[in-house]
């Protein structure tokens, strides 16, 4: 098989939450809401849910300005290297694409998981278009 290089970088500086984390945030502030209407007025639903809404991305913004997440995704060949990378710690990991034995990707989220031996191996992608991409590739190697 041709040999195959392409790499993305997870998350990009302009993202500032992951669409999952934005659903569920979105879904608990809606709760917040109807449960504070519910035994109050809507002034107090109002200003509770927005209080949830800033405390949460604070709190997120500090949190990911301090960890510094990143991860780094790489298929050379016919290996996929992922490097996950804190402010305190760095792991490698390297799959042969042939080895993989069970993958999912969701387009709606963008994410993803492969199955290579006995472990899972999460997957996180910017665009829909990276996604589809590695997605081929994986398919390419586990006809």
């Amino acid at each position: 098989m041709a040999s195959t290089h392409f790499e993305w970088i997870f998350p990009e500086k302009k993202l500032l939450f992951m669409r999952i984390e934005a659903v569920a945030v979105a879904v608990v502030a809606v709760f917040i809401f109807f449960v504070a209407i519910a035994q109050t007025d809507l002034l107090v639903a109002l200003s509770s849910t927005l209080a949830f809404l800033i405390l949460y991305t604070v709190i997120s913004f500090v949190i990911m300005n301090i960890r510094k997440p990143r991860e780094e995704f790489q298929v050379k060949g016919e290996h996929l290297h992922i490097t996950r990378r804190t402010r305190f710690s760095q792991q490698k990991v390297k799959i042969p694409l042939k080895q993989i034995q069970k993958h999912k990707f969701d387009k709606l989220f963008l994410g993803g998981y492969i199955l290579s031996g006995k472990k899972r191996h999460s997957l996180f992608f910017n665009t829909i278009s990276e996604l589809k991409k590695f997605e081929k590739e994986v398919k390419r190697y586990t006809k």
